[in-house]
């Protein structure tokens, strides 16, 4: 999977058409840092949360000689996958002090440009929102 990333950061439609082919079922940054501008300003994702079944991954875009690193492979029975691998991506950014649930809303938020009050939103309401 980590060999079939282009080596920089994503496009947003490129972390998009991830879910296209494959196994995988969504795909997220890990936070608002996550996704940055590049010198033309056009946003691209440097962390990314990547689910399959029940398995979650977090890779980091580390630079141009190293690429895409994988920093968590969590699978587990107890339904924490997500919380695991989450942290440990935040843990891996210093982003220690984020909440994890607020750091991925803010983070999405961000990226496809929602409106602030989005923030309050639950998912159910956030992901209604991209569908108006």
């Amino acid at each position: 999977m980590i060999s079939s990333l282009p080596n920089r950061p994503l496009y947003e439609q490129e972390a998009d058409t991830l879910t296209e082919e494959g196994p995988i079922d969504l795909v997220a940054p890990g936070s608002p840092e996550s996704v940055q501008e590049d010198e033309g300003g056009t946003q691209r994702i440097h962390d990314l949360l990547i689910f399959i079944d029940e398995t979650v991954a977090a890779l980091a875009y580390t630079d141009e000689e190293h690429g895409w690193t994988l920093i968590a492979k969590e699978t587990d029975e107890n339904d924490d996958t997500y919380e695991l691998a989450h942290d440990q991506l935040l843990e891996y950014r210093g982003y220690d002090g984020l909440d994890r649930k607020e750091a991925l809303k803010r983070a999405v938020i961000k990226l496809y440009g929602l409106p602030e009050e989005a923030i309050e939103a639950n998912p159910e309401e956030l992901a209604s929102l991209g569908e108006e």
